[in-house]
């Protein structure tokens, strides 16, 4: 079964074509415990919310970004900037993980741009 945050992210590229609450619709089932279930809201309508400050602080970063690679970005940036809940670490180790089934190199990218931003 996929995480929250991959869920979130697939959620948010999907909604690029579609709407954000068809796209989070689709991923929410009873596979998903209910506090999973909250954070794919939370995750999906705040990064949707703060996309354009995320997008910045991300091109301000690296010049260019694969677009499943920006969504783990994203998900990562609305966890440290915006959710007091959730460690820094976690949220970071999170989308080093994801990055790596994008593509294996991505992985220090996504690291060193999160790193940068997240300050």
């Amino acid at each position: 079964m996929k995480n929250v945050r991959e869920l979130a992210a697939e959620a948010l590229r999907d909604a690029e074509t579609s709407f954000v609450d068809e796209s989070l619709e689709s991923r929410r089932g009873a596979a998903l415990s209910r506090r999973d279930n909250a954070l794919l809201t939370t995750l999906v309508y705040g990064v949707t919310r703060w996309k354009r400050e995320l997008d910045w602080l991300i091109d301000r970063c690296a010049d260019r970004v694969h677009p499943d690679i920006r969504q783990h970005l994203r998900v990562a940036l609305f966890q440290i900037r915006h959710l007091d809940r959730i460690p820094r670490h976690a949220a970071l180790n999170e989308a080093v993980e994801l990055a790596k089934g994008v593509s294996r190199k991505s992985a220090g990218f996504v690291n060193a741009v999160l790193r940068k931003a997240a300050d």
